[in-house]
């Protein structure tokens, strides 16, 4: 016989009836979820839509398939993944990010860079998708480890991303890229996405243009330690203190 038909929708937030059981759960926790994202308010961040919609897709689409060709497993796996996904109805909803405050701190195990030297470091700072020109920090001259503590504001919009280049300085020549950092501004589960909430200051891998880690002259890995702190509209500032963390 065939599969029977997926329950009717239920109201967005709404707790699950105490007879659904199985699959029906999932259809209905899954539903919550989609209109939950559909509709969401300004200020939740694009890293929270992002993950919740990726682990949203990846779920249904197992439950499904599990449960349409083989009924009798009923999609255990994907019923569990659905099942434990935040409620997105509960994201604590945030004014919209107007400005950001960037402390770039230091850049660790620099690579060797110049033919009769080390390495003269300095950092670009930009907003994807903004028109501003990059801002830098000073430079450090012959260096492999380089300490900033110098602050910069940025004007940021939902969906932008902070991009941090980390420059050789060259006397005479264009100046050469060492590597990229790019972050995502709020909280998310991806491994691949750097992201950093209000507050926080963490530490980062250093990219090179195909994405691998820049490996340093001391065989370490190149990191760039940073903090951001937020302005949000209507001219509330950001009150974390900013403790320390490891990431990227």
């Amino acid at each position: 016989p065939g599969a029977p038909p997926p329950p009717a929708p239920v109201q967005v937030g709404g707790a699950l009836p105490p007879q659904a059981s199985g699959w029906e759960d999932a259809l209905l926790r899954a539903q919550q979820l989609e209109s939950s994202l559909a509709n969401l308010e300004p200020g939740v961040t694009e890293a929270q839509v992002a993950d919740a919609w990726a682990k949203y897709s990846l779920c249904v689409e197992k439950l499904m398939r599990e449960r349409y060709q083989e009924p009798a497993a009923a999609g255990k796996s994907a019923l569990e993944g659905i099942l434990q996904l935040p409620d997105l109805i509960s994201l604590k909803k945030l004014p919209s990010i107007s400005a950001i405050e960037v402390t770039i701190w230091e850049v660790n195990n620099l690579p060797k860079m110049d033919t009769f030297g080390t390495c003269d470091p300095f950092v670009e700072l930009s907003v994807t998708g903004s028109r501003e020109s990059p801002v830098t920090t000073s430079v450090k001259k012959n260096t492999y480890d380089a300490a900033f503590g110098e602050r910069f504001s940025l004007a940021v919009e939902p969906g932008q991303r902070l991009r941090l280049r980390v420059m050789d300085w060259d006397r005479g020549s264009s100046n050469d890229l060492v590597g990229t950092v790019e972050v995502v501004l709020g909280e998310g589960t991806d491994e691949r996405v750097n992201y950093i909430s209000p507050g926080q200051q963490r530490a980062y891998k250093v990219l090179d243009a195909n994405g691998k880690p820049v490996v340093g002259n001391n065989k370490k890995e190149t990191t760039l330690r940073v903090t951001v702190e937020a302005t949000y509209e209507g001219g509330g500032d950001d009150v974390s203190s900013g403790g320390g963390g490891g990431g990227g």
